[in-house]
């Protein structure tokens, strides 16, 4: 055995004993003030800054409902509401001439997806949902293994390995 290794090992052990025998220290007056103003302001911030995680459960539901339902009229119902607004009389309004035109070039694009959506086979569809789903789970293992690899299996900060 190592004399130097010996004396360190004890010394640590007598520092280690010596610092958790001492009472906790409180905190200066100034520090808690600000730290309580700070958590006081976060908390009276708006509500749309707050984290999804915090919303309520119907604000949640509500969110999911309404993206669900925005997302699906979009889906569904694009390509309809561009024919629709294509349709209506623009002549009273020159300014706007230039939505027509995006109009156009919209309903076009909708018109393109729609035959495309036509003519993949739905096995093709589904073993692309499935295959991005395998690789969304790959990316997630991958994602999870390199966590435990650099962070859970490294020695902690400040002392050395055995």
């Amino acid at each position: 055995m190592n004399p130097d290794r010996n004396t360190d090992e004890a010394l640590e052990r007598l520092l280690d004993h010596t610092l958790r025998d001492l009472p906790p220290r409180r905190a200066p007056q100034s520090l808690e003030g600000r730290v309580t103003a700070a958590l006081a302001q976060r908390a009276a911030g708006s509500p749309g800054r707050w984290s999804f995680v915090l919303w309520t459960g119907p604000a949640r539901a509500g969110f999911v409902a309404i993206c669900s339902a925005v997302m699906a009229l979009t889906l569904l119902g694009g390509g309809t509401a561009v024919t629709a607004l294509q349709r209506l009389p623009l002549a009273a309004a020159p300014p706007l001439a230039w939505a027509r035109h995006a109009l156009t070039v919209t309903g076009a694009a909708a018109e393109l997806a729609a035959v495309l959506v036509r003519t993949v086979p739905a096995a093709w569809a589904y073993g692309g949902l499935a295959a991005s789903a395998a690789l969304y789970a790959l990316l997630f293992g991958l994602a999870g293994a390199a966590f435990r690899t650099l962070y859970l299996n490294a020695p902690p900060t400040g002392r050395k390995a055995s």
